[in-house]
Formats: C-alpha cells, sequence, structure tokens
C-alpha cells in the first residue's frame, strides 16, 4: 500500500517523506532485517529530497530511520545540507 502512495505523490516531497516513514516504520518492525525494505525506504526518501522536501530533524537522529544508520546510502543522503536545519540552529 504504500509503494503505490508513493507512486501516487511522485514530486511531493512531503507526502513522499511521510512514505518513507511508514515504510520505515514497518522495517523496523520486520525482525528478519529486510534489506529490501531498507532499499525502498532510501529510495524514497531521495525522492522526496528531490521533491524539495526537506526535514526539520536530523534523520540520523530520528528513531525512525535507527535501522538505516548501517546503510551508506543512507549516510550520503543524510550528509545533505539541509536549508531548514541551518536556519533553524543557534544563532550567534
Amino acid at each position: 500500500m504504500a509503494l503505490a502512495r508513493r507512486e501516487l505523490w511522485h514530486g511531493n516531497g512531503q507526502r513522499l517523506f511521510r512514505v518513507a516513514v511508514e515504510l520505515a516504520v514497518i522495517a523496523l518492525g520486520d525482525d528478519a532485517g529486510n534489506d529490501d525494505l531498507d532499499s525502498q525506504v532510501i529510495t524514497t526518501l531521495q525522492q522526496a529530497l528531490a521533491a524539495g522536501y526537506q526535514p526539520e530533524v536530523d534523520m540520523q537522529i530520528d528513531p525512525q530511520f535507527r535501522d538505516l544508520l548501517t546503510h551508506q546510502q543512507f549516510r550520503d543522503l543524510t550528509r545533505r545540507p539541509n536549508k531548514k536545519m541551518v536556519a533553524s540552529g543557534p544563532h550567534l
């Protein structure tokens, strides 16, 4: 169902991010550690960011994505600069 919504919301970064969160939560409940599902989460996150979505919370510390920290693609994806997080950071 979530993958069908990903196709439906193509180009809508906010909706795609929600789909990625939904997939990540499903993956967290999968005790077998489904790499294909992890790949789907990462692909959906890539699509959300490409569509302009900028998360307000660092995805590397978001508990919903904790199982993805072992994936190089996820770490690379979360290293991209995020204007919202930079803008909301501490002001000196």
